[in-house]
């Protein structure tokens, strides 16, 4: 689009200017100068001839609401972007948030399937027996279903240590005998190689299983299928 530049402005718009190519809406030819060869304004025009020239009227109300559109433009712009650079600090945040509770929660340790396991989580353990029949090992094993907590004193001091509080077993004496163990202090150092993640926390648990012959069902099912992946 043809521009016409004075003073800073592109009057090439304002209804009242007057040059050789460009006739404003309100221009009459009764009005007009006969030596209009710059750009005349008829809105602009007073007793002195010399300020009909547009050029020498730089703060005439056509101008300034052009400054004012343009600063308006910039300002809107930069508006946008502030929003849209807030837009993508508050997902940064919300990713870094997610991070930071994934690293307070998680434990360092994996499942038998390669899974994080957090603190909350409900995982089943047990040092072996993967070739016996669930009938055998619910008989035989000493299974565990266990939620992952931090080993408490009796003062009820936290200690950094890990530690499964069982909350089901298919064995009464286990229930009995050992309702909390220590990752820590545990006979078994590699007790991490035979725990597996069964639900997110004890609601789920319940929900999903109806007993613990149900969860130790489930468990042989993920480590098989695991085991057959590894083998191919």
């Amino acid at each position: 689009m043809k521009e016409l530049i004075i003073n800073g402005v592109d009057v090439i718009n304002c209804d009242y200017i007057l040059n050789n190519s460009v006739k404003g809406k309100y221009h009459s030819p009764a009005k007009s100068m006969p030596y209009a060869k710059e750009t005349s304004c008829i809105e602009c025009k007073t007793n002195s001839t010399r300020y009909n020239f547009c050029k020498h009227n730089p703060d005439c109300y056509y101008k300034q609401w052009q400054r004012t559109q343009k600063q308006l433009d910039i300002a809107g712009k930069a508006i946008v972007e502030m929003v849209e650079k807030n837009d993508k600090l508050k997902a940064e945040n919300k990713e870094l948030a997610a991070r930071l509770k994934d690293a307070e929660k998680f434990t360092g340790l994996y499942d038998t399937c390669g899974n994080k396991i957090y603190y909350g989580n409900i995982v089943h353990w047990t040092d072996g027996g993967d070739d016996l029949t669930l009938e055998e090992r619910i008989k035989e094993r000493w299974d565990r279903i266990a939620v992952v907590g931090k080993y408490m004193t009796n003062d009820n001091i936290i200690r950094p240590e890990i530690c499964f509080n069982v909350i089901d077993s298919p064995s009464e004496v286990t229930k009995k005998a050992a309702p909390e163990f220590a990752y820590g202090c545990f006979i078994y150092k590699d007790t991490e190689n035979y725990l597996t993640v069964v639900a997110e926390n004890a609601t789920e648990y319940k929900k999903k299983f109806k007993n613990a012959g149900e969860c130790m069902a489930y468990v042989l099912e993920v480590r098989s299928e695991v085991g057959n992946r590894q083998d191919r």
